[in-house]
């Protein structure tokens, strides 16, 4: 992908995503790359710091923390949207998470110090990041409410309005895992739902 492209997403997600327009997008598009993996690969590891924030333009990606033997799905994410430890990246800390391409995936990734150097102006900054923040703070605290008040048939049918094909492009584990659930009891959902259907 020439830069000139890459220029060009950045520009439309940017304008979409926070109405911003005052970046210098021709110098953001030099210091990000494009990447395309197979599917399965680790895209960071667990326990280090993240220092890049990426940018889906086709796959998906999920997140995951270890607890004991166990691998815990914490976030699933698809085209079109950011992906990362966006909670690393704001503290500067190592994190537990480790971040798999969950199909082949091409995305652009943006070091997050560039990032903040393409601003124009510190309101700019500001905005971007309060706009980051508020959106996913709004989406991880849904999810949370979501667990506690939701049974699993509800969350896995949430799931589905956002991303009606999450079954062809996920492994079943991995939405189980999401959902807080056993692959046996995803698996029973399934079935009552395909019935009652």
């Amino acid at each position: 992908m020439s830069k000139t492209e890459i220029e060009q997403i950045l520009s439309s997600v940017f304008k979409k995503s926070f109405g911003i327009i005052d970046v210098d997008y021709r110098k953001l598009s030099e210091v990000s790359t494009y990447f395309q993996y197979p599917k399965n690969t680790i895209l960071r590891d667990a326990f280090k710091k993240e220092m890049n924030l990426g940018y889906i333009i086709e796959g998906s990606t999920g997140n995951f923390v270890y607890k004991k033997d166990k691998r815990i799905c914490v976030d699933l994410c698809y085209e079109n949207s950011f992906f990362g430890d966006y909670s690393s990246l704001l503290t500067g800390k190592i994190s537990p998470l480790e971040i798999q391409s969950l199909e082949t995936i091409t995305y652009i990734s943006i070091p997050f110090t560039k990032l903040v150097e393409a601003y124009e102006s510190p309101i700019v900054s500001e905005k971007i990041g309060r706009i980051a923040a508020e959106q996913l703070y709004i989406l991880k605290n849904q999810q949370l409410i979501d667990l506690q008040t939701l049974s699993a048939e509800e969350r896995y049918l949430k799931l589905l309005e956002i991303q009606p094909k999450v079954l062809q492009r996920t492994q079943s584990k991995y939405i189980a895992s999401f959902l807080g659930i056993t692959p046996e009891s995803f698996s029973r959902i399934r079935k009552k739902i395909l019935k009652s259907h």
